[in-house]
């Protein structure tokens, strides 16, 4: 998920998950946060705005 989706999520503003993630940084990345950057991060964003042909979204970020 992006920042912005958790964020969304949890009703509370981009800065407040930043502040978490700075906070528990080793203890997120142990449990598996990822953080993505170039390609791996361009990917991630085709995958979540991917249309199909008929226009509708053919995927759920």
């Amino acid at each position: 998920m992006s920042t912005e989706a958790v964020a969304q999520y949890f009703e509370v503003p981009t800065e407040a998950v930043n502040s978490i993630v700075k906070r528990h940084r080793d203890e997120l990345h142990s449990n598996g946060l990822r953080t993505l950057k170039g390609a791996e991060l361009q990917a991630f964003e085709m995958a979540n705005l991917a249309i199909s042909k008929d226009g509708r979204a053919s995927s759920y970020p």
